[in-house]
């Protein structure tokens, strides 16, 4: 018994003894104030982990300690290169510990072995955490440095301006991994940023003229605090792994090209910015059956030539068979024949827009003839007549891949087989329905074989066994419609197709097509007058499906609202007669453009941040047959606040939401005086006085549970925000 009980007490001291040697800051919200020009000691030999810690550029793998250094509108460089007992990490954050956001990372950097070195640049007032921890639970002592210093070109802020005809030379060796999303290729290496604005003809970007190493580009619109991917390159076929990006610019954007390297490759460059009359094709394909091969492209310079030379692998420009043709439009494409089956080509393609005025050469890219032919129906001038009643058996196998415009859910990854059906007037099904071995795509157009339009698509239908597939459209009598049977990802085999007609619904919703959307007049909170909605009598549109229902039907309807003065609102949307809606933010009909999206809409959907004086677009749906229905739909505005300000604008940072007893609301600007909480009919039922503070604290314990809306009361620029107690 007292050896039980000796090592009972023993227990409890050992553990009150680890509690006690916790370090100060062992957790987010005890971080260690530090500043610029400081070095400070510490240690994690003791930390635990924080569960607040989020990876950062590099993984949490270690339990670590935290500081925090307020912005001084300089780089910020911490390091723990001048002593280290162990293989350290950084990670830096903004926001609050429970809401952190990425700023940057670093593992192993500094040139200093098992230290690590990380820069940023920071904002004026902005307050960033600091986590120090280790490589695969390792732990130790550090000293940890600061300091301050401009902003280089190693961040986007220090962004070097480069123009029309310039080469500049670069090095990406002293820089530092940027924290920046995928953009046409995956950032993983240090990188340096150069920028330009004001050119309107179609620009290529190379660092092809001089490199030595591995490089990557990658190019974003915007200002660097809201930078939009555009696109990005690694390797430039035919000239090994420099990198080259094309596209045309408008005139009015401001662009932002970041220079990095392929699996942390850093080195030297020159990086050129040629700007072209005469655009470079972009996204380049080919295909090919036994004799023919379907070359495809994106192109700045419809009207023009295309020049596409063929030959075998290794041939020298200017030794092999030239195919010229006119470019019809910015989706172009060539047909070479007279090819061998079951060899390999290479081949190249430039575009000439005039007398001496000609594109840049893409090439060599290469293609592989099959060894037997193809279905005749492989592409689309082929199609297989497809008539009411019929029944037609296929088989992707035969044919091979080419991509094409998606049509809804159904995204071309693979290869397919064509058919063409005649409207008369009526409704028309075509389906796979547990007819088919494998998981089936359908696409329908229309239009001529070189410039197809969607009309409508289908993937993984309500009720159709392994995955296949249904569409359902309304045709013009005597209009050619072009179905495009095919699978998901790289899937083929064999399918049954069948087409059912019969006399289309009446009366066809109004708001049925996106030309058509319907006008809701946004009013006051608590003065909705809901609009009714039915899409019983609805299609499923070409348009592609949004990312928050990608594969089901969207049999849909829309509507159009004006932002006026204001840039929040909420939309109410209640499914009536129909099982359930869905419901998409959108801008553009003459080409859809989408913005955000709410599945399963059974309550407010909070819109914030929208353009003012500005027409927005929403799209209500669901799968349609036995789902369809009714649904009533109304937005609402605060019209108390109008947006006062130009420019860029950043709100509050309101977290978590939902909520369940406190709210933070963080990053206010130091000229809001209080913020207001509003219940769904504008009415304040609770005041904060913020008193000029960054960041505050809301007890709402005492809500009842639903949405609401905190409005912050600003002479300079009145916001509004939503969210939801729980």
């Amino acid at each position: 018994m007292h050896r039980n009980l000796y090592a009972s007490l023993t227990s409890i001291l050992l553990s009150a003894s680890a509690a006690v040697a916790q370090p100060a800051n062992d957790q987010c919200l005890q971080a260690i104030t530090i500043a610029c020009g400081q070095t400070v000691q510490g240690s994690t030999s003791t930390a635990t982990a924080d569960g607040n810690a989020i990876n950062c550029v590099t993984n949490i793998s270690a339990p670590g300690v935290w500081y925090s250094i307020v912005g001084t509108g300089d780089a910020i460089t911490l390091s723990t290169c001048l002593n280290y007992g162990f293989d350290t990490k950084l990670n830096v954050y903004s926001g609050p510990c429970q809401a952190l956001v990425c700023v940057a990372g670093n593992d192993d950097g500094g040139d200093c072995e098992q230290g690590s070195t990380v820069v940023f640049p920071s904002e004026v007032g902005v307050n960033y955490l600091v986590l120090v921890q280790g490589y695969d639970n390792s732990i130790g002592d550090f000293d940890l440095s600061v300091s301050c210093g401009p902003i280089t070109q190693d961040h986007c802020p220090g962004a070097v301006p480069i123009a029309c005809g310039e080469s500049l030379s670069g090095s990406t060796e002293n820089a530092s991994l940027d924290a920046i999303a995928f953009c046409g290729t995956g950032i993983q290496a240090p990188g340096v940023w150069y920028t330009f604005t004001g050119i309107s003809d179609p620009v290529t970007i190379t660092t092809c003229e001089s490199f030595d190493y591995d490089t990557r580009v990658n190019v974003y619109a915007g200002g660097c605090a809201t930078l939009t991917c555009v696109g990005g390159n690694d390797d430039t076929p035919g000239s090994g792994t420099c990198s080259t990006f094309s596209f045309l610019p408008d005139e009015n954007e401001q662009y932002h090209i970041l220079v990095q390297g392929y699996d942390g490759a850093t080195g030297n460059f020159q990086l050129e910015l040629a700007c072209l009359t005469c655009g470079t094709p972009t996204q380049v394909f080919a295909g090919a059956g036994d004799v023919n091969a379907y070359i495809s492209w994106q192109s700045m310079n419809p009207g023009s030539t295309y020049v596409v030379e063929v030959g075998p692998i290794g041939f020298v420009p200017g030794s092999g068979t030239v195919t010229t043709g006119t470019v019809d439009s910015e989706d172009a494409s060539a047909i070479i024949n007279g090819l061998t089956a079951g060899t390999e080509y290479a081949f190249y393609l430039h575009e000439v827009c005039g007398d001496e005025d000609m594109s840049l050469r893409v090439g060599p890219l290469t293609f592989m003839t099959l060894t037997t032919p193809p279905a005749v129906n492989s592409v689309c001038s082929g199609a297989l007549p497809l008539a009411c009643g019929d029944s037609l058996v296929g088989n992707t196998m035969e044919s091979f891949f080419l991509p094409g415009p998606t049509c809804g859910p159904a995204n071309i990854t693979a290869r397919g087989l064509w058919y063409a059906l005649v409207g008369n007037g009526g409704t028309v099904t075509v389906s796979t329905c547990g007819t088919a071995s494998y998981d089936t795509k359908i696409s329908v157009y229309n239009g001529a074989c070189g410039d197809l339009e969607c009309v409508a698509g289908g993937d993984d239908a309500p009720g159709c066994s392994g995955n296949t597939s249904r569409a359902t459209f309304q045709t013009v009598a005597g209009e050619t419609y072009s179905v495009f049977v095919h699978g998901y990802a790289q899937q083929s085999g064999d399918f049954l197709l069948t087409a059912t007609c019969a006399p289309t619904c009446s009366p066809i919703a109004n708001n049925d097509l996106c030309s058509g959307a319907q006008e809701i007049i946004p009013t006051a909170f608590g003065t909705c007058s809901p609009s009714s909605g039915n899409n019983v009598c609805a299609f499923a549109s070409g348009a592609p499906n949004p990312p928050c229902t990608p594969y089901t039907p969207v049999v849909d309807v829309w509507y159009t609202f004006n932002t006026g003065s204001q840039t929040s609102f909420t939309v109410s949307l209640a499914a009536l007669t129909a099982d359930g809606v869905n419901a998409g933010l959108y801008t553009n009909c003459d080409e859809v453009t989408y913005m955000e999206c709410m599945p399963d809409v059974s309550g407010p959907w909070f819109l914030n941040n929208l353009e003012t004086d500005t027409d927005y677009l929403i799209r209500v749906w669901n799968s349609g047959g036995p789902s369809a229905g009714s649904f009533a739909i109304c937005i609402e505005t605060d019209f108390s606040t109008g947006a006062t300000t130009t420019g860029s604008t950043t709100l509050p940072l309101i977290h978590p939401n939902p909520a369940r007893s406190v709210l933070f609301i963080d990053q206010l600007p130091s000229t809001v005086v209080q913020a207001q909480i509003l219940d769904t009919q504008g009415r304040v039922i609770s005041v904060v006085r913020t008193n000029g503070a960054r960041n505050v604290q809301v007890d709402i314990q005492d809500l009842a549970l639903g949405a609401y809306l905190l409005r912050m009361v600003d002479p300079a620029n009145p916001t509004i925000s939503r969210f939801v107690k729980e």
